[in-house]
């Protein structure tokens, strides 16, 4: 994120980016430039809500979000009117939560837009507002004849607390005719704390329409008290299976001994197995032996799969005996109880559960509960676990068919550090079929610290797989060695991705041997801005002073777009020769030679420059004395 104080100068560093070709490079430019103020740079990124695609307009209505410039405002305002709906659509966005007087007017009126995405945006936008205008309004889209407009209307009001409008959705939902406005009404109190609403919903139990009775349970999840359990309960006893289910779904936040007693006499005549399935997962976290018994009972001889990975998940919570578990893993026939009961065992993390788990990985023909049963074991600190991983991942006659189980393995390898772990690390990468298992074992070995591990690393820089090369970068940026400044200058120079290229630069920054220094300098003239930018922000604070002065010539020779990324790359210099230069700049008559000047002592240290930059407050231009007043407020 950029502070305020970039303005123009940063602006200038991005505004390739903001227009490039590439789709990735436009977010990425628009992201970095959440949490400024500057309206110039917020001016051009409105812009960008027009965006071909979804992901940029996206990014650029979150970075806009939360804005309070008069101007910006007004030209988001006017974007509500334009013809194209995604546009209006990502603008009602970018005014999400705003209290400016004119923009909630017009999202008010958005709330009417003949698409049905946009008017749910508008609403989306008005959640939490307390202003009763809006609230009024998005009662009334309560009635909209889309479905989707009804319920994003309704999750706006969800949470309201104003009492005239908690009265009109109460009074809707006991009195309207139509089902389909009691069944918004019920949705929109969910949570709610008014004790007339909550009575209302206890009523709307029995209303005659089962979707009514579904949201009125929904509603009552998290509204406490002994009445709203004892209602929800009673709804257990509904004639529509919908309705009971989520009664119990709902009743699981109202866990007490009256309720387990009264969920377990339900299961004993419950014959739908997706209401069986919801009570027993509301019995998730109870702890009474009655509870896990019953559980345990269930997993054992439900006829019905839901019902038995329900049993399962809620026992990872329940003092269950590991036997009863590991037994019923060797008999389950269905994958997902099997899943489920590998959770489980993951949850106890003791050594009896590890050993039943590490004999599914040599016995297991299922390559998916194999893949869980690893992804269960993570944590394990005992060395036979990473010698069985190690064998599954590379050698000969224990490796494993399956390569989402041998990607499994090379991830869990990540954990452990030894010779062996290294070696099948190594092997998978360089030997492996899966591009995706070589991936992890990359990601493994940048974890580990030895030479052996790095030098691995280094071996696949120049791989034709592009996240291998990245993965070695990210590797290579925590290494300190000449050998790795030279690769990383080398991706710099050679690597066709812009995105590598970035990350090559961001690897290069603040190592000050002169091959770094001159390989981010040579970097001002890529052909993508975040490479640029990236190279002279990794020059700050360098020492060469070949460098410092070609950069000193950048800045303040002829007027070219690299003299703002000199500006930039002179920051955080201490070499005096430098500093009485670019003080001396301040002295120019050109205004735009003293702007950059001064936001190239942007944050010095040194007392003379400070002392430049104090001065620089009185001076005739208004961007010079901006400029400096920001400068000075860093330290």
């Amino acid at each position: 994120m950029f502070s305020d104080d970039y303005s123009s100068f940063q602006l200038r560093n991005f505004l390739d980016a903001l227009k490039d070709k590439d789709p990735q490079a436009r977010k990425i430019a628009v992201r970095s430039l959440r949490g400024t103020k500057d309206y110039r740079v917020l001016e051009l990124i409105t812009d960008t809500l027009a965006d071909p695609i979804p992901e940029v307009r996206l990014a650029a209505a979150q970075t806009l979000e939360g804005t309070d410039h008069a101007y910006i405002l007004r030209i988001i305002v006017s974007k509500l009117k334009d013809t194209r709906w995604y546009v209006r659509e990502m603008a009602t966005l970018a005014l999400r939560g705003t209290k400016h007087s004119q923009a909630l007017s017009e999202l008010i009126d958005m709330l009417a837009d003949s698409v049905p995405s946009v008017s749910t945006s508008a609403a989306f936008a008005l959640k939490g507002t307390s202003n009763p205008k809006a609230l009024e309004s998005l009662v009334h889209q309560l009635r909209h004849h889309d479905q989707g407009v009804r319920f994003g209307a309704a999750s706006a009001l969800i949470g309201c607390t104003d009492a005239t409008t908690i009265g009109r959705l109460t009074r809707m939902l006991e009195r309207s005719a139509a089902h389909d406005l009691r069944e918004v009404a019920a949705y929109s109190l969910k949570g709610t704390t008014d004790l007339e609403a909550v009575s209302t919903l206890i009523r709307a139990l029995k209303d005659e329409s089962p979707r009514v009775k579904v949201r009125a349970a929904e509603a009552l999840e998290s509204c406490g008290g002994q009445t709203v359990a004892t209602a929800l309960l009673q709804g257990l006893q509904d004639i529509n299976p919908s309705v009971r289910r989520q009664c119990a779904l709902s009743l699981a936040c109202h866990l007490d001994e009256v309720v387990q007693a009264g969920i377990l006499k339900s299961l004993q005549t419950e014959r739908i197995s997706s209401v069986r399935e919801a009570l027993v997962r509301s019995l998730e976290g109870a702890q009474a032996s009655e509870i896990t018994t019953t559980l345990e009972g269930y997993l054992r001889l439900d006829s019905d799969d839901v019902v038995r990975e329900a049993a399962a998940r809620s026992l990872a919570s329940a003092p269950a005996s590991v036997e009863t578990l590991v037994t019923q893993l060797m008999k389950e026939s269905n994958l997902d109880v099997r899943l489920a009961i590998l959770h489980a065992l993951a949850k106890r993390g003791d050594k009896r559960c590890r050993l039943a788990l590490t004999r599914i990985l040599t016995s297991e023909a299922n390559s998916a509960l194999r893949e869980a049963a690893l992804e269960a074991l993570k944590g394990s600190e005992d060395p036979w676990v990473a010698e069985i991983c190690a064998k599954l991942l590379a050698a000969d006659y224990w490796k494993d068919e399956d390569a989402a189980v041998r990607r499994a393995c090379a991830v869990l390898l990540g954990e452990f550090t030894s010779a062996e772990t290294d070696e099948a690390l190594i092997f998978a990468l360089a030997q492996d079929e899966s591009e995706h298992v070589r991936e992890a074992a990359a990601k493994s070995l940048a974890l580990h610290s030895t030479d052996r591990a790095q030098l691995a690393l280094r071996e696949v820089v120049g791989s034709p797989s592009r996240a291998l090369r990245r993965i070695a970068l990210e590797a290579l940026a925590v290494q300190d060695s000449e050998d790795a400044t030279e690769l990383l200058v080398e991706r710099l120079t050679v690597e066709k991705e812009w995105a590598l290229r970035r990350s090559a630069a961001l690897a290069l920054a603040g190592r000050r041997s002169s091959l770094a220094v001159r390989a981010l300098h040579k970097a001002f003239t890529d052909n993508s801005a975040l490479v640029r930018n990236a190279a002279a922000e990794g020059l700050q604070g360098n020492t060469d002073r070949t460098v410092l002065q070609s950069l000193l010539h950048q800045a303040l020779g002829a007027k070219t777009e690299s003299r703002y990324l000199a500006a930039m790359a002179l920051r955080g210099t201490s070499e005096q020769t430098t500093l009485l230069e670019l003080q001396r700049a301040l002295q120019s008559k050109d205004p735009e030679i003293r702007v950059i000047a001064v936001h190239a002592l942007h944050g010095t240290q040194d007392t003379g420059a400070r002392a430049s930059l104090k001065r620089a407050l009185s001076d005739s231009n208004a961007f010079v004395r901006s400029a400096a007043q920001h400068a000075i407020m860093q330290r």
